[in-house]
């Protein structure tokens, strides 16, 4: 109600914006300054906008609605687009994104988003890297945070997580127009001056009860804080971090200055370790704007705080248990693939390990990561092969809540996430799924995962082992194994070779089980030779069992044929039956030479001696005569009366044509 020639007139104002939320905003913010003085009327965009529109005022929200609704308002009415500014009482909230963060901005439309894009920056804001998203836009991954000026229901679905700075209010200069319109601006300015002083005391008192609360929490944390402007000089220091640099009059001189004072040259590197009046303090820093924040921590403290990781680590078993210690070879084969293990170590790259199933693929894993710069962090082993595919997604990259029927309230982390800072071993990587694969290779490639259900992509520092005992190189062609993830897994290979391979290490080996299961077992000539002769499909683990199983079922210590696991033993046909009775009677090696005189000609006993003797074999008369008898009763030689002498029967030729251990 408006005096004007003694009469008085209602007037009206109508406020036109793009959504119901910004509209029922602005109604109240107008309120709140005009009270009962004006009439105050809303429409929306999204409501319906009537075809002819007219009042003593049109007050539109923003030049995006202007323009969808100047055909709608009658020629003449007078219209005031307004300027709005960020709701400053919500502000607070975008202080807890961390710089250098990508946040998705959402709004109702392209203009305003790109409106409070700019007034968020101009607000100084700038060091956070906006992303607009508007209806209909496609939403961009690769974003850490959501930030919305009031528009909640826009937030994409399946984002729970966002912050709601509220609607942007409209600029005191869009009031004072409006007042000046109906000329209310004698009788309201003083209101709206005191309004907006007051908001501004509401702050300041918010701003100084959090810098008080700031203080409590820097004295009460057990590092050193020490903040600096852009002129050196330090501006904020808690107790640790004094007690650290001792009674130095801090605000007369610059931190460089006091530096040198402790004898400390050339400034304070992140992750440096300086000796502040004898104790060593490790130094980590942050550019913040124009000031920087350094953190101080004693060594001592850190020290123990990693003993406390590795004891929590354990718990949870992600840890590596074995070192390069742990690998008993003597072969030359192996001790080239511990050399070059350790070569590998050195470096933060992905390692592909090849080898059959048993050899210890694991091991040279661990022993790796216990020899690298990872070596405290955690160690997370995956076998493919025994984890259902269903499940191999949610495992690998963790989960939101709700994301499926049987989800975990609050979500789960994954085995990346797990391994973060640390050491991440695939193991059967050969055995997961296609579908799968194209995943791990971004996981590769971008060093980020997103959980599933989630739209968070979350940053992971994770060095990735692979092995498999399975030819990649035919399941590509095969079409089961994706050929760029072959590529991003082999940059550096180890093959480990399969035990027949490397007989030198069987022996070794059998001791170190022995020793580890408390047993002293000796192993005859003929046990040994077969144990050797073995093709050990099962490689290490298989001889692993096998000694397991000896040092269980034998009473004395002697191991021979008939000890080993009846797989193992060979099928007793004639030939290995003659075998066991030479070798039972220890004249198998002599037995085979006569036999090979034989097969040459006929000949007598004493014949037989006298070639014996002359190829440098002595063999008494008895024993000869003792292995002569056992051969014919074996049938493998004739003894004939006379000048014909002794000679080999077909039996005894094949014998000698079946032993590959024959000799001449």
């Amino acid at each position: 109600m408006v005096a004007f020639l003694n009469k008085e007139v209602f007037m009206g104002v109508t406020v036109l914006s793009q959504g119901e939320n910004t509209l029922k905003i602005l109604i109240r913010q107008l309120r709140d300054f005009i009270g009962d003085s004006i009439e105050i009327k809303g429409l929306s965009v999204e409501g319906g906008i009537p075809d002819s529109l007219c009042d003593d005022l049109i007050l539109i929200s923003s030049d995006a609605v202007y323009n969808a609704v100047i055909g709608h308002i009658e020629e003449g009415t007078p219209i005031i687009v307004a300027r709005r500014s960020i709701n400053y009482k919500e502000l607070s909230r975008l202080f807890a994104v961390p710089p250098g963060s990508r946040v998705l901005l959402v709004n109702d439309l392209e203009a305003s988003t790109m409106e409070t894009i700019e007034l968020l920056k101009n607000l100084g804001f700038d060091y956070l890297s906006f992303i607009p998203y508007w209806p209909g836009r496609q939403i961009s991954e690769g974003f850490d945070y959501v930030v919305t000026p009031g528009e909640p229901q826009l937030v994409p679905e399946g984002i729970r997580s966002f912050i709601d700075i509220g609607v942007r209010t409209l600029d005191i200069s869009t009031i004072y127009e409006l007042l000046q319109r109906f000329n209310l601006l004698n009788i309201k300015s003083n209101m709206v001056s005191v309004k907006y002083i007051k908001d501004i005391v509401e702050i300041t008192r918010e701003a100084t009860y959090n810098s008080l609360q700031l203080e409590a929490v820097l004295n009460t944390i057990d590092e050193g804080i020490m903040v600096t402007g852009n002129n050196g000089y330090i501006e904020l220091l808690n107790p640790v971090a004094k007690r650290f640099i001792g009674d130095i009059d801090l605000k007369s001189m610059p931190l460089q200055t006091i530096m040198a004072r402790l004898g400390i040259r050339g400034g304070l590197l992140d992750g440096g370790v300086y000796n502040f009046n004898g104790r060593e303090v490790v130094i980590s820093s942050k550019r913040l704007g124009e000031m920087t924040l350094y953190a101080l921590k004693d060594v001592s403290e850190i020290r123990e705080m990693e003993r406390k990781l590795r004891l929590k680590l354990a718990e949870h078993g992600n840890i590596a248990k074995y070192t390069v210690r742990d690998i008993v070879t003597e072969s030359r084969s192996m001790t080239n693939t511990v050399k070059l293990a350790e070569k590998i170590a050195k470096s933060d790259s992905t390692v592909l390990i090849l080898g059959e199933s048993g050899t210890g693929k694991e091991l040279v894993a661990q022993a790796i990561h216990n020899m690298s710069e990872r070596k405290n962090m955690p160690f997370v082993a995956v076998n493919f092969a025994s984890i259902p595919s269903n499940l191999l997604e949610s495992e690998l990259f963790g989960y939101e809540e709700g994301a499926f029927t049987g989800a975990k309230r609050g979500g789960k982390i994954g085995l990346f996430e797990e391994a973060h800072g640390g050491t991440i071993f695939l193991d059967e990587i050969g055995d997961a799924p296609l579908e799968l694969q194209a995943r791990l290779l971004r996981v590769l490639q971008e060093k980020q995962i997103r959980r599933v259900g989630g739209l968070k992509v979350i940053p992971i520092d994770v060095r990735v082992i692979a092995a498999t005992n399975r030819e990649l190189v035919k399941l590509i062609e095969a079409g089961k194994f994706r050929e760029d993830l072959y590529y991003r897994l082999n940059v550096l290979l180890i093959r480990i070779p399969p035990l027949r391979e490397r007989v030198e290490d069987i022996f070794p080996l059998i001791r170190h089980f022995m020793i580890k299961r408390g047993r002293h077992l000796r192993i005859s000539r003929e046990a040994m030779k077969l144990i050797e002769e073995y093709p050990w499909p099962g490689n290490v683990r298989e001889l692993e069992n096998v000694v397991e199983y000896l040092c269980t079922v034998k009473e004395d210590d002697l191991v021979e044929i008939d000890d080993l696991p009846q797989y193992m033993r060979p099928v007793h046909t004639e030939k290995t039956e003659i075998d066991r009775i030479l070798s039972r009677e220890d004249i198998y090696t002599d037995s085979i030479r006569v036999l090979n005189l034989l097969r040459e000609k006929p000949m007598g006993r004493r014949t037989l001696f006298k070639e014996l003797s002359d190829s440098g074999v002595y063999i008494s008369e008895y024993r000869l005569r003792h292995i002569m008898k056992r051969l014919r009763d074996l049938g493998l030689i004739e003894i004939k009366r006379g000048i014909e002498g002794t000679e080999i029967t077909e039996k005894g030729i094949k014998y000698l044509t079946d032993n590959s251990n024959g000799m001449k």
